[in-house]
């Protein structure tokens, strides 16, 4: 009966300790060795990581294609980001801090282009979703992750999509 007890749980040690490692070897990583990125430094718990999708509102004429558009947006920065092992460890912490995804309102094409020069700097990752209209692109959906504390003060302005 011991001998059966114990080889169960050698066996379930072994399955929890390959699941970490198939975790681990994927590109996304706990999170938990490393503070700047899921941890702030003082007790309150992981920091507050956001996705915000900010949308072109002088294109978009119906809600079905400006939802595929903010689709396609946040799913292509989440594969961007979760591709980058160092990038990696921010989307952890996003899905430790409740997933937070914020639709806010863009003006126009130049004011995405805007943002996004001004956000490289501050946010973890962008991605611009364009759409080719001739020979030129028109960017439709600019989607960013990062600290939220970091990335108000750019997208404090901005209405909520409604």
């Amino acid at each position: 009966m011991k001998k059966q007890q114990s080889s169960r749980r050698l066996a379930n040690e072994k399955s929890s300790s390959s699941r970490s490692r198939s975790r681990s070897s994927s590109g996304r990583s706990s999170g938990s060795s490393n503070r700047s990125w899921g941890q702030s430094n003082d007790a309150e718990g992981p920091e507050a990581y956001v996705i915000y999708c900010i949308v072109n509102t002088s294109y978009f004429s119906n809600k079905g294609s400006l939802a595929e558009s903010v689709a396609r947006g946040f799913l292509a920065l989440y594969n961007k980001v979760d591709k980058n092992r160092v990038n990696a460890r921010a989307l952890d912490a996003w899905e430790e801090t409740g997933e937070r995804l914020v639709v806010l309102n863009g003006l126009n094409h130049r004011h995405l282009k805007y943002l996004a020069e001004e956000l490289k700097y501050v946010a973890v990752d962008t991605h611009c979703l364009n759409k080719a209209w001739g020979k030129s692109q028109l960017t439709l959906v600019l989607s960013t992750i990062g600290r939220e504390e970091d990335l108000e003060e750019y997208l404090d302005g901005l209405n909520f999509l409604r």
